[in-house]
């Protein structure tokens, strides 16, 4: 009787701390979860909070430490003035429907433990006054979807400045689709950890981040938007200095949005649209928009940085190819308002169907000391242009690391066209140039200027090699090697450094809708995007060699007057190829239809129609 004297007092205690947790357990308002004076107000235990209760704390404090939980069967608004979540505490919300977490910070938001909303669609929103920081070292934030027709949910975070050093995962199940994340800042923005919103057959889902000032995707950041099955890759929006034009975007990191695979038809690469007001360090370890195997098509990559006219870098690899023998390539855009240079790998391969395209411009300088490819296995290689022809300083610069590749990599492959556009063009000693494949095309255009002393080469047997100029005949240095030998035009039709060329692209802010996924539906037959039909095979033809100049003058410009500005080395080669003088030709041959005859038809002329 003694012993039991000794352990009752005890054993009251505890039914009475019991008794008091219990009360605790089911709360419905700030006020039932701690008293109204207390700041912070401390969660240590775990708590469960009635389904569409509003924890209004005003502009106090609220704390939930390690091992605190706040579990919610439904949806849960907090509205606060800090809110700190520590390693090892949590906030849940399950429900059989979708379940929402929602907190509004008139300060800062900090969580290193975790905030989660699994199920179907889940969304979780953290929005504060100050800054939003996710500092955990796993997955900090997650809405994925709980079974394979389950979508992923939707993440939005929105402060001064965002943080992103903890995982974030709104994935979605094998026949759903990836979820959401959007993340929006006044100021700067950066992201250190894994942003996956991958998905099923119902395509990739999106992540959208816009900063006011510096967004920064740091080499540690993982972006996944891929799909599986039949699924398109996702879509992803990168956009830095929204009110600061010397805001710059600097991406680091690996970004993935790729088509799923499957035999019955397979899912296109996704879609990329990055900006920047100010400079750009683009160098992702990889930018991945292919498609998947057999049939899916690359995606899309529309890259515009710059727009105040500072520098920009684009190097690590970046693809958008058609990974399968029925693919085509896809499409990359880049776009900078200063000196741009690629040290980089870009590539738009493609399968039978094609190589895609690549599209480079600058109002200034181009530099290459990368790789541009759009080739094809087994089809049509795809197009790469550069273009810099809006100032007096704008060039084009080929380092001897330069490679730029369409080549039609198999036997019955086609070349693809390569064309360059700038005041003064430059290929170094060491850099290349092909389109190889049969009826490859190689245009090269410097309007003051145009030095090669590197390679360039396509089918001897009926490619082209075209040097345009307007000012300066080209230098053709001892070390270069040009295969077949090269048309040199003069072009008085070219416009002057510093006139915008027509048809030249201008730099937008645009943003390109995103892709509402759609349901996938089966694919008996590969259905390309886009198909390349080859022109018949022309008949062997002579290399051309270098003729005589004739000793009488010619209206070789089509101007009317025979004023001996024409090019009388470029009469000399059409009269070797067409036994013909410029008066036939500029009454009766106008490919383009433009009204005049200039050396871009001529070019047409002597590549169709040689003996």
């Amino acid at each position: 009787m003694a012993r039991w004297k000794k352990v009752l007092p005890c054993l009251c205690l505890l039914l009475a701390v019991s008794g008091s947790d219990a009360v605790r357990a089911q709360v419905d308002s700030a006020d039932d979860l701690c008293a109204p004076t207390d700041d912070p107000c401390v969660v240590a235990t775990q708590v469960t909070v009635l389904p569409g209760s509003l924890l209004d704390f005003g502009e106090r404090e609220l704390q939930i430490r390690s091992g605190g939980r706040l579990e919610v069967a439904g949806d849960l608004d907090i509205a606060c003035g800090t809110l700190a979540v520590d390693l090892g505490g949590r906030i849940r919300a399950v429900s059989d429907v979708s379940a929402t977490v929602t907190v509004s910070a008139t300060r800062d938001i900090q969580v290193a433990g975790s905030v989660e909303a699994p199920g179907s669609a889940g969304a979780v929103t953290l929005g504060a006054g100050g800054a939003v920081r996710l500092l955990g070292s796993g997955v900090v934030l997650s809405v994925n979807g709980n079974g394979s027709e389950d979508d992923g949910g939707t993440v939005e975070l929105e402060g001064l400045d965002v943080e992103v050093r903890g995982g974030i995962q709104a994935r979605g199940g094998a026949t759903a689709g990836g979820g959401s994340v959007e993340i929006t800042a006044e100021r700067d923005v950066v992201i250190a950890a894994e942003v996956d919103v991958s998905g099923g057959d119902g395509d990739g889902g999106r992540i959208a981040v816009e900063a006011g000032r510096d967004l920064v995707v740091e080499a540690a950041a993982s972006l996944e938007l891929d799909a599986s099955g039949q699924g398109f890759g996702g879509d992803l929006s990168l956009d830095a200095g929204v009110f600061d034009e010397e805001g710059t975007l600097t991406v680091l990191g690996r970004i993935t949005a790729r088509g799923g695979t499957n035999v019955d038809g397979a899912g296109d690469g996704g879609f990329a649209e990055i900006s920047s007001a100010g400079g750009c360090t683009f160098t992702p370890s990889t930018l991945a928009l292919n498609g998947g195997q057999p049939d899916g098509s690359g995606g899309n990559l529309n890259l515009s940085c710059g727009e105040n006219g500072a520098a920009s870098t684009l190097g690590g690899t970046v693809e958008a190819r058609g990974t399968g023998v029925e693919s085509i390539g896809g499409e990359i855009e880049i776009e900078n308002g200063g000196p741009l240079v690629v040290a980089g790998s870009v590539d738009a391969s493609g399968g039978e169907f094609g190589g895609g395209s690549i599209n480079v411009f600058s109002p200034g300088t181009i530099e290459v000391e990368g790789t541009l490819s759009s080739n094809s296995a087994g089809g049509a290689a795809g197009d790469v242009t550069l273009r810099a022809a809006e100032s007096l300083d704008s060039r084009i610069l080929l380092r001897p690391s330069a490679r730029i590749r369409a080549d039609g990599t198999s036997s019955s492959g086609l070349g693809g066209s390569v064309s360059l556009f700038s005041c003064r063009t430059r290929e170094d000693n060491g850099a290349e140039i092909t389109a190889t494949g049969s009826q490859g095309n190689v245009q090269v255009v410097g309007v003051n200027l145009i030095e090669i002393a590197g390679g360039i080469r396509t089918n001897p047997a009926d490619g082209l090699v075209s040097l345009v100029y307007r000012d300066a005949p080209p230098s053709i240095q001892a070390t270069a090697v040009i295969e077949p030998f090269p048309l040199v035009v003069r072009d008085p039709a070219l416009p002057g450094c510093g006139a915008e060329p027509t048809g030249s692209p201008t730099a937008s802010r645009t943003p390109t809708p995103t892709r509402t996924p759609s349901p996938p539906t089966p694919r008996l037959t590969p259905t390309p995007t886009r198909t390349r039909t080859p022109t018949a095979t022309l008949p062997p033809t002579r290399t051309p060699t270098r003729v005589p100049t004739p000793a009488g003058p010619e209206d070789t410009n089509c101007d009317g007057t025979v004023d001996g500005t024409g090019s009388l080395e470029f009469l000399g080669l059409i009269r070797a190829l067409f036994d013909t003088g410029f008066a036939e030709l500029c009454s009766t041959t106008d490919p383009n239809q433009d009204g005049r005859v200039t050396a871009a038809d001529l070019v047409a002329l002597a590549r169709l129609l040689r003996p």
